[in-house]
C-alpha cells in the first residue's frame, strides 16, 4: 500500500466489526465442522484439533447464552439477582459476570423448558472440561474421542439452532447464515458417519467382552474393555488405561460421589468416589454403580482389576 492509499482515520473508524451473537456462533461452528469433517493432509492436525475443540465450546456458549438473553437478559448473569446494578452500559461492552455453560443449560430447560438431554448435557460438560485443560495445562486425547464427542455437540445445537434461534432472525442475518448453515449441515453428516462406520466396525470385536465393556469416560462409547491380565483398553479411542485410572475415570464421570463414615472431627468430610477393594484380588479398583454392555439398565459392583462384576446393586 502507497502512501496515497492509506486509509484515513475517518475510514478505519467506520470499518466496526459487527456480528450478531448468532452469526458468531455459527462462524465458530463452522469452523470446528470444517476442521473435523474436511482435515488438510498439509495441516497441523494436532494444531487444527485444539481449534475445534476451542470453537465448538465458543459456538455452544454464545448460542446457549444468547437464547437467555433473549428472554430476559437478567438470566445471562451469574447472579441474576443483581440485575438491578448492571446498566445497559454494562452489557454494551461486555462488563458483567456471566455464568457458567452448566448454568444456562440448567436455566434453558428450567425457565424456556428446553429440551437438552443427559446425553448432550455430559457431552457439554465434556467439551467444557477438554476447553479448560487447553486453556489451562494442556490436553491429552484422542482424535476420535474428540469427534464423538463433537458429533453429540453437534447435533444438539443443529436441533437448539433450528428450534429455537432461526425461526426469529430477521431475513437479513438468516441469508447471511445460509451458507455456513449448509456447510455445518454437510461436514455433520461426515462426522456422523465417521462415528458410526467405527462403531459398527467395532462390534465383533466387542460382542464376546459385553460383561467387561463399559462407558469409556473419555469419549463416552460403549467401547472400553476391562481386561483381567492387564489394562483397560477403549477400542473406539483408543484410550489405554491402568486398572487404577479406569476405576477412578469411570467412577469420576459416571457414579455420584458417597458420603463419609460418620465421624467426630469437627468439619465435615468432603464426598469420596464410589471405589472399594476387590474381595477377590485386593484391589482398589471395585467401583460400585458400573453398568456393563451386558446389563445397560442395571447397575453392578465391577472390578476393573479382575475385570467381572460382583453383587448387582439394589
Amino acid at each position: 500500500m502507497t502512501p496515497d492509499e492509506t486509509p484515513s482515520a475517518d475510514s478505519l473508524s467506520a470499518r466496526e466489526m459487527e456480528w450478531t451473537a448468532v452469526e458468531n456462533g455459527i462462524d465458530y461452528l463452522d469452523d470446528a465442522v470444517r476442521i473435523l469433517a474436511y482435515p488438510s493432509a498439509e495441516s497441523d492436525r494436532l494444531r487444527e484439533l485444539k481449534y475445534a475443540v476451542l470453537h465448538l465450546h465458543a459456538a455452544t456458549e454464545v448460542l446457549l447464552k444468547y437464547r437467555l438473553f433473549r428472554e430476559n437478559w437478567a438470566l445471562v448473569l451469574q447472579k441474576p439477582a443483581a440485575a438491578q446494578e448492571i446498566t445497559a452500559r454494562h452489557v454494551e461492552i461486555g462488563d458483567f459476570v456471566s455464568c457458567s455453560v452448566d448454568t444456562a443449560i440448567g436455566r434453558l430447560r428450567r425457565e424456556l423448558q428446553v429440551a437438552i438431554s443427559t446425553e448432550e448435557r455430559d457431552q457439554i460438560a465434556a467439551l467444557g472440561k477438554s476447553r479448560n485443560a487447553l486453556q489451562h495445562y494442556g490436553l491429552i486425547q484422542a482424535e476420535a474421542a474428540i469427534e464423538a464427542m463433537a458429533a453429540v455437540v453437534l447435533e444438539f445445537l443443529n436441533r437448539f439452532l433450528d428450534d429455537h434461534l432461526l425461526p426469529d432472525l430477521p431475513p437479513p442475518e438468516r441469508n447471511r447464515v445460509g451458507d455456513p448453515l449448509g456447510r455445518i449441515q454437510s461436514g455433520l453428516g461426515q462426522i456422523r458417519f465417521y462415528v458410526e462406520k467405527r462403531l459398527k466396525d467395532l462390534h465383533a470385536q466387542l460382542e464376546p467382552h459385553k460383561e467387561r465393556t463399559v462407558v469409556c469416560p473419555v469419549c463416552r462409547q460403549w467401547t472400553l474393555v476391562a481386561h483381567p491380565e492387564g489394562p483397560a483398553r477403549c477400542l473406539f479411542c483408543p484410550m489405554t488405561m491402568n486398572p487404577e485410572q479406569a476405576a477412578w475415570l469411570y467412577s469420576a464421570e459416571f457414579v455420584p460421589y458417597r458420603s463419609p463414615p460418620p465421624t467426630n472431627a469437627l468439619f465435615s468430610q468432603p464426598l469420596q468416589p464410589a471405589i472399594d477393594a476387590c474381595s477377590t484380588c485386593r484391589s482398589n479398583t471395585l467401583v460400585q454403580g458400573t453398568v456393563v454392555s451386558a446389563g445397560k439398565g442395571r447397575s453392578i459392583s465391577f472390578c476393573f482389576s479382575c475385570a467381572a462384576g460382583r453383587i448387582p446393586l439394589p
